[in-house]
This record gives structure tokens, sequence and C-alpha cells, in this order.
């Protein structure tokens, strides 16, 4: 029978759980025919200009030539780990690896007396556990035709979930969501939880209105207009813009008891020999007018943006504030960690710590209802503002299914 879930805001607005800092593992590049590329190729670098206040970006100039596709719902994410499987643990049991870090590592001078009797028996005892957990993995290895080793289950993450950041975006803001609702398929697969979203009708004619509506184009050249190919080239705002070419980022990180790993899109990476280099997102936004304008901004574009840079771990986000003609006049500079302080004086302000409790409690709800592990049942969860989340009945061989069998085959 389905199972439910409810948004409770009294439940959600507390102290946050855990989330840990994402951290990088892998990145991938789609080309301008949107395949997949197991490299940094679509890597682009953020060129500052000279007066970030006083700029002149016409973001209507190329639209004509623009190259723009429909999205489309591939998760490839699912390429990325085909082709880089090696950056998962053969043994994904790391239970044992966590201790022994801990036990040679660096304690505080309060606990020092305390462990220092202990410490070469727990070294002894972590590299003998370690010899044997390698002795384990070798024999859960077999050998191909070439000599080249194979694990015996390719696809024995590790990990509890799989998805885009996109997804967890969508999830996290549900608490705050009064327009629209989302449908999620998902697949228990050897342990680990693949998410994606389902592309409803609706969805479609909307994704579709994008690629002809001329000022849903201008986020991507606003881009062109802040970005080289090179580290010391400069941007080419002559060229078309295309919304094919992206870079992804892949991170792992942990929300409270679950362990995530998701791919998000990188606008471009600031090279800062003083801090170190980092990426960075782009935006833009109306030039304010109006009180209306600010509240806007405050209640609703800063939520979305925390979001989907707290998720990827993006500290910097640069903002144009463009006027009516699509013209950007300035820029900003905002931290992302900056973000919820916007909205503190707006009427029911957003809040960090309830969106990240509610996506723990979302994904608890997933463990908790799915537990058939096979790659050919899928589960969806539809949800709209004002109800309750629905997880359904098991569907075998469901249109719904989007785990390709390449995939489960590890043949492509």
């Amino acid at each position: 029978m389905d199972s439910y879930l409810s948004i409770n805001f009294s439940e959600l607005d507390r102290p946050s759980v855990p989330f840990k800092d994402p951290k990088e593992i892998g990145s991938f590049s789609l080309d301008i025919n949107s395949a997949f590329e197991n490299s940094r190729k679509s890597l682009k670098y953020f060129v500052r200009p000279s007066n970030p206040k006083n700029v002149r970006f016409d973001l209507r100039r190329g639209f004509d030539t623009r190259i723009i596709k429909e999205k489309g719902n591939d998760i490839n994410v699912l390429h990325w780990i085909n082709a880089n499987i090696d950056k998962f643990p053969i043994n994904p049991d790391e239970a044992t690896t966590r201790q022994c870090e801990g036990a040679s590592g660096q304690v505080s001078s309060k606990d020092a007396t305390k462990h220092q009797g202990r410490q070469q028996e727990d070294d002894q005892e972590c590299t003998d556990q370690q010899l044997e957990d390698l002795e384990t993995e070798l024999r859960g290895m077999k050998i191909n035709k070439s000599g080249e080793s194979l694990r015996a289950n390719p696809r024995k993450l590790g990990v509890d979930f799989v998805c885009r950041r996109g997804l967890l975006t969508k999830v996290m803001l549900s608490p705050y969501e009064d327009k629209e609702g989302w449908f999620i398929a998902v697949v228990n697969y050897n342990g680990t939880y693949y998410i994606n979203e389902i592309l409803t009708e609706e969805r479609k004619r909307r994704e579709a209105e994008v690629k002809n509506d001329e000022m849903s184009c201008w986020g991507w050249k606003f881009e062109q207009y802040l970005t080289a190919d090179t580290k010391d080239g400069q941007p080419n705002t002559d060229v078309p813009y295309n919304n094919c070419e992206k870079l992804y980022t892949v991170v792992k990180t942990e929300l409270n008891k679950h362990s995530l790993v998701y791919s998000g899109e990188i606008d471009a990476l600031n090279i800062d020999e003083a801090n170190g280099d980092y990426y960075m997102e782009f935006k833009t936004t109306k030039e304010f007018a109006h009180q209306g304008h600010i509240k806007t901004f405050k209640r609703f574009k800063t939520k979305k943006w925390w979001a989907q840079s707290h998720l990827i771990g993006i500290k910097t986000i640069v903002c144009g504030f463009r006027d009516e003609s699509g013209v950007v006049k300035r820029l900003e500079f905002y931290d992302t960690k900056s973000l919820p302080d916007f909205a503190r004086d707006v009427y029911i302000p957003w809040k960090p710590n309830v969106c990240t409790n509610f996506l723990d409690k979302f994904l608890t709800f997933i463990k908790d209802s799915i537990r058939i592990d096979d790659p050919k049942i899928v589960h969806t969860l539809k949800w709209s503002p004002d109800t309750r989340i629905v997880c359904s009945q098991p569907l075998k061989n469901s249109e719904y299914n989007f785990l390709p069998q390449w995939y489960i085959d590890g043949s492509a």
C-alpha cells in the first residue's frame, strides 16, 4: 500500500541536522551535442571586469544565433560513475577505515594521556585489519582476458543516494513552495537509492517554451560576458552562445545519517592564487526599482540561490543587475552563507535549517518506505503544495523506471 509523509513546520524549525561540506570526487563535461565526456573540457574561467560596479552587458545580443536545446532528463552522473568506478571503495563498508583514521589521527591535549597508552596497540590492530580487508578485496576481484582487474559487483557503491543537485534543491525548498509540486521516481539497486525527477507533460511544455523565450536565455549570455576558455583568455561574446556545453562537478557528502553522491552544473572556476581556486555561480536579476522588487529578491531568489550553491559547496555568487531592456549595469558578489540573512526581515522568512531538516526527513522516508532492492522495480513519490508526499506501491517494469540496462550491466 501507499505510504505518506507530511510537511510539519513545527517539527522542521529546530536546529539543523549535520551537513558535511561537499567534497568534489570528480567532474565531467557535456559537449555541444549534450553528449557526456569524461573530462573537464567544458570548464570556463571567470574573468573579473575592471569595474564590476559599472558594466554594460547586453543580454539580448546574439539571441538569433543561439544554440539552445531542451534540458532532457538524463542522469549523466551515471555515465561518470560507470567511467570512474574506482572512485568508490571495492569494500563499501568503510567503518574500519574511519576507525583507523581516528586511531592514528591527532587528539586534543586533554585526551592525549588517555590515548597514548593504547596508540601503538590501536595502530597495529588497524594495520592488521587493513591487510585483512585488502585480502578480502582481492578475493572479490576477478581478472578479464586482458589481465585487468574487475569487481565482482561493479555497481555496489557503498552510498545511500545518487541523483542530481537540481532534484535535491527542489525537494529541500518544498516547505516554502506554494505553486509547483514534483513527481519523482526512485530505484533501489544494490543498497543505493537512485532518484530522478519525472518530467510531466506540463513540465515538458514549459521546457519547450524556455527554448524560444528571449528572457529565459539571458542567463546563458550573461555567462559568456564573464568567462573565457583558458586561464589567461578573455570573454568572446561574438560567437553564438549555447546551453549545451557544460561542466559538472560530482560531489560526495553526508546529511545526518545519509551519504549522497550527486552532480551539479558549474558556471566558472575563479583562479585565486592567494586563497586557492574555487567555483562560482552566476545569476541575473532585475534592478531594484521599488520595495516590491527587494522583497521578491529576499524572499524568493536568495532561497533558491542559497540551496543550489550550498549543496555543491559554492561560496561566491556573482549577480548581474539588469534593466528592462536586458542590459546589465552592475555586478554584486554575494557570500552564499550570508544569503539567509536577507530574508530575516520579510514576512514568513525562509530558514536554511527548515530546508535541511526537511531534506533529511525526505531521505529517511525513502529508506523507510522502499525496501525492495531490484533495478527493475520503481517507486514514485508525488507531492503538491498543501498535500502529503505519496510514495506508491512497487511498480514492476514501469515506464517511470529510468535506470538504464547498460548501467546495470556495467557495459557502457
